[in-house]
């Protein structure tokens, strides 16, 4: 029996072993959970995979295909451990110094007074659409069985996650909402659902999630995904990804250096996801165990 993996399964693996390899060397308090979450993302993928060719099972092949969306938010929610491991002291004061070089203010604290409540509600939404747009991108692929586009698709936004990661381990910030909040006449207001949203995401399970701006980053990859494939689908996501990116900075949660460095991101993600696809054109074999049967005959 083969156990044929995909790109994007070798690289959740990779991340999902080093992860509790750096945290046992320092063993930061919570890390027992981290571990066990990293091992998770690890194991899951090959596991279905392994159902898939054993059991000939085509829904655990669609689990494995979907299953970066999933790993995507567990490593996301057990990245404090390995933050505090790694670099403790927050970069927020360096990000608004180079702020301040590039532009000359703090964007987020110059747009406030040129937002209306409506116009927050809708960007608000259009941030909160973050998931959406990468997943329906995958699933299209999945429905035309273009197994290929899928696999690059796959691996190219988990490429994206983990080197995104990587970079808020290495530059931490938790952004104008909270390091800038002084400067704003007060918090973010809407006719709807803006000031509830803003309020959630100040709930989330990692907030030092700044530099880069991973919501940024993916947006320009869905663009960029349905431009060149999905043409139709692209003036659909267009106005909405527009709206997104310029929520990151209108709605407190980005400097204006974060979405800068956000574009090379894309772009090495999305080329590292094609390099992969052209290094295993085809399904990957891990290993192949002969049947004793097989022998015989």
């Amino acid at each position: 029996m083969a156990l044929p993996v995909r790109p994007a399964d070798l690289v959740l693996a990779f991340a999902g072993l080093l992860g509790p390899a750096i945290l046992w060397y320092g063993r930061p308090s919570g890390w027992e959970a981290s571990t066990l979450a990293f091992f998770f993302v690890a194991a899951t993928p090959l596991a279905f995979r392994w159902a898939e060719a054993r059991l000939e099972s085509r829904v655990a092949g669609v689990v494995a295909d979907l299953f970066p969306g999933v790993a995507f938010l567990v490593l996301y929610s057990q990245l404090g451990p390995l933050c505090d491991l790694l670099h403790p002291t927050l970069a927020d004061a360096r990000l608004q110094q180079i702020d301040r070089f590039l532009f000359g203010v703090q964007p987020s604290v110059w747009l406030e007074p040129h937002l209306r409540p409506w116009m927050n509600d809708v960007l608000m939404a259009c941030y909160a659409s973050y998931f959406l747009w990468p997943v329906l991108v995958g699933v299209y692929f999945i429905r035309r069985h273009d197994d290929l586009a899928f696999d690059r698709w796959a691996a190219s936004v988990t490429i994206f996650s983990v080197l995104n990661f990587v970079c808020y381990l290495l530059v931490p910030a938790i952004g104008p909402r909270f390091e800038l909040a002084g400067a704003f006449h007060g918090p973010i207001v809407g006719l709807l659902w803006a000031g509830r949203l803003a309020e959630a995401f100040r709930h989330s399970p990692f907030l030092r999630d700044c530099f880069p701006s991973g919501h940024t980053a993916l947006t320009l990859m869905v663009l960029w995904e349905t431009r060149r494939r999905i043409r139709p689908f692209f003036w659909v996501v267009l106005p909405i990804g527009l709206g997104l990116i310029t929520a990151t900075v209108a709605c407190r949660f980005h400097y204006g250096i974060d979405l800068v460095c956000a574009v090379p991101l894309a772009a090495v993600a999305l080329w590292l996801g094609d390099q992969a696809i052209h290094a295993f054109p085809e399904r990957l074999v891990l290993w192949r165990v002969v049947e004793p049967s097989a022998e015989r005959r």
